[in-house]
């Protein structure tokens, strides 16, 4: 698979008025067939899934990482002293899940999680009386 002809876009996706995550669009040279939204492990920078997001994009999805407010290239924790895992779990990922349903509407939306991250996932996208 050709990972080299996948192109980089770098982005910030607001969270709240004041402050957003970092993120990378990986996008596949052919038109894509889906998007994925990787969600990562506690504290794991996006760099850490960039080989799975360039697969991921070469095979055909447009992928998406992101470091949550606080950690990797969305700040510095000590930027961010108020925020908790429950601010990346109900803020983070619904802003993302939100920012990629709106660019991308026509295609088909997945989602991938890490450890915590796929907690994260799970309890922000399963409606709350369906468990």
């Amino acid at each position: 698979m050709d990972t080299q002809a996948v192109i980089r876009e770098h982005v910030r996706i607001p969270v709240t008025v004041r402050d957003g995550v970092a993120a990378t669009i990986y996008k596949p040279s052919q038109q894509p067939v889906g998007v994925m939204l990787v969600h990562s492990a506690t504290a794991t920078p996006q760099g850490f899934y960039r080989a799975f997001a360039e697969y991921a994009a070469a095979a055909g999805l447009l992928t998406i990482t992101y470091d949550f407010r606080g950690t990797g290239l969305s700040g510095e924790a000590k930027a961010h002293p108020q925020i908790r895992m429950r601010d990346w779990i109900q803020q983070d990922v619904a802003a993302v899940a939100d920012w990629a349903a709106g660019r991308y509407p026509n295609l088909p939306h997945y989602a991938i999680g890490h450890s915590v991250g796929d907690t994260r996932w799970y309890w922000t996208t399963v409606p709350r009386n369906s468990a």
